[in-house]
């Protein structure tokens, strides 16, 4: 019984640390995205949604965001996701000083090829901050839908959110 007790003592941080969860369905963009239920949720009149993590502390001067879109076009029905990265990584050096593209990868995402970029750098608006930008992309119904995590390049604390965030995407028809 002792031995029952000392593990459950040990246990309680983890079960009452339990994260509710949101479901957001973007029907105009054709996606639905979980998110946990302290980050906040933006659409613009453009369609680009941002889920925005809460502070982590009062000297926290970096919101991580997960931001999501998608845009239509006939032409997108017959591209292959390997044809935009030469043009998806050159994109980032207008944004970012020192970009610098850590790593690539072909995955497969909603059932269909996509393509992962993960790139740091120091925003031109704050060189101060280094960043980390994991970015997915993906054909899907004459759809090319975008995903980007932006974090913090120094710590890890919402890295697992955010990818948990991507992942719990989910194209609609």
């Amino acid at each position: 019984m002792r031995k029952l007790f000392i593990a459950g003592f040990f246990l309680l941080p983890f079960c009452t640390t339990a994260q509710t969860w949101k479901t957001y369905a973007n029907d105009a963009n054709h996606f639905s995205a979980s998110y946990p239920a302290d980050w906040t949720q933006k659409t613009k009149d453009d369609g680009l949604t941002f889920f925005t993590s809460p502070k982590e502390n009062a000297k926290d001067n970096y919101l991580e965001n997960v931001n999501i879109i998608s845009r239509e076009n006939d032409l997108f029905d017959s591209l292959k996701i390997q044809d935009i990265l030469p043009t998806v990584t050159a994109d980032f050096s207008s944004v970012l000083n020192k970009a610098t593209l850590e790593s690539k990868k072909f995955f497969t995402w909603n059932g269909q090829d996509a393509l992962e970029i993960i790139i740091t750098g120091f925003p031109k608006k704050n060189s101060q901050q280094k960043v980390r930008i994991v970015q997915w992309f993906c054909f899907y119904k004459k759809r090319l839908y975008t995903a980007t995590f932006s974090r913090n390049a120094v710590t890890n604390s919402f890295a697992d959110i955010g990818r948990k965030i991507m992942a719990g995407i989910v194209f609609k028809d």
